[in-house]
């Protein structure tokens, strides 16, 4: 099926600097964004995942506890205002390290799960 769009003059700059940034046609890309609007808008029930896919999402989506982050960023500013204690720094480079952890983990399972579904990261993430 042929289809011709009348681009807007407000989207038409839109399409072209996102097209040159991802390297593709303008008429591919629109394309593209079609497809992908299409096919979301047309599975309107809710996805059915398999196992590893709830794992994964379930290890991306758990982070540091509340009270943890809140203690991280109080060391934080006290490590700033330089009014911190030797026993604080060094509870604020374990946080560091372990809020670390979870960053490279969680990029870790981002990957695998974007990879399961045979999207890149950055589509997954959108």
């Amino acid at each position: 099926m042929t289809v011709t769009l009348d681009i807007t003059p407000d989207l038409e700059p839109l399409l072209e600097a996102e097209a040159a940034r991802t390297g593709m046609a303008p008429a591919d890309l629109a394309h593209d964004i079609l497809r992908k609007s299409l096919a979301r808008s047309g599975n309107r029930h809710a996805p059915k995942l398999s196992a590893e896919e709830s794992r994964l999402l379930e290890a991306i989506n758990n982070g540091p506890a509340a009270f943890d982050i809140h203690r991280y960023l109080s060391l934080v500013q006290k490590r700033r205002e330089e009014t911190i204690a030797g026993s604080e720094l060094a509870e604020l480079r374990a946080f560091t390290e372990s809020m670390e952890r979870f960053a490279v983990e969680r990029m870790e399972n981002l990957v695998r799960l974007a990879t399961l579904r045979g999207v890149d990261v950055e589509e997954l993430m959108e």
